[in-house]
C-alpha cells in the first residue's frame, strides 16, 4: 500500500473520530477511534520473538505433514503450504501496515472499513473461526502429549482443559504472559 493509501485511511479516521466526539461531549466515553498512546507500544523483537514460537508450535509441525502425507507430491505440498503462508503474510503485512501507521487496532481498522454491523459481522466470524481453531489446535496438542508420554485416551479431557486452561490465561493477560511462557518453554 503506498503512503497516499496510507494517508486516506488516516484522514478518514479523523473525520470518524471528529464525528464521534461531537455526538459524545462526555470526555469519560470510550473512545474506540483514538489512537493507541506511543507510550503503550511493544518492542517489534519481543512481539516477533512471540510469533515465532507460535509459527514453530507442535501444531503447526502435524498440520505440515498432514498436508505432506495427503498430496500426491513433494512439489505440489510445498506449493501448497508456500502458496497459503504467502497470502496469509501479504494481508497480515497490509493490516500491519495501516495499523502502524494510523495507529489504530484491527477493531478499529474493521469498523473504519466495514461500518459498525459490517465491523460485528466479521468479528462474529473470526469469533467462530477462532473457536474452531483453537479447539483443533487444542486436541493435536492433547493427542502429542499423550503420544510423548504414552498415555491412554483416558487423560485426553485433563490435558485439554489443562492446555486449554494456560492458552486462555496467557491470552488474558496478554503479550507478558506470552513472553513468559515463550521464556519458559525455550
Amino acid at each position: 500500500m503506498n503512503n497516499e493509501g496510507l494517508l486516506l485511511v488516516a484522514e478518514e479516521t479523523q473525520l470518524l473520530h471528529q464525528e464521534h466526539q461531537a455526538q459524545h461531549d462526555d470526555s469519560t466515553t470510550f473512545d474506540e477511534f483514538s489512537s493507541i498512546p506511543v507510550t503503550n507500544d511493544q518492542s517489534w523483537v519481543r512481539v516477533a520473538l512471540i510469533f515465532v514460537t507460535a509459527a514453530l508450535s507442535l501444531p503447526s509441525f502435524v498440520a505440515g505433514m498432514d498436508v505432506f502425507a495427503t498430496q500426491p507430491s513433494l512439489v505440489f505440498s510445498v506449493a501448497a503450504i508456500a502458496c497459503g503462508n504467502g497470502m496469509l503474510a501479504l494481508v497480515a503485512s497490509a493490516t500491519g501496515m495501516i495499523g502502524s501507521k494510523t495507529r489504530r487496532n484491527s477493531y478499529g481498522l474493521a469498523r473504519i472499513a466495514f461500518g459498525d454491523y459490517g465491523a460485528a459481522l466479521l468479528n462474529g466470524t473470526f469469533c467462530l473461526a477462532l473457536l474452531g481453531w483453537f479447539g483443533v489446535n487444542l486436541n493435536i496438542f492433547s493427542q502429542c502429549i499423550l503420544t510423548t508420554f504414552n498415555e491412554n485416551d483416558m487423560l485426553l479431557l485433563s490435558v485439554e482443559l489443562l492446555g486449554g486452561l494456560v492458552m486462555t490465561l496467557t491470552t488474558m493477560y496478554g503479550i507478558q504472559a506470552l513472553e513468559r511462557v515463550s521464556l519458559f518453554l525455550a
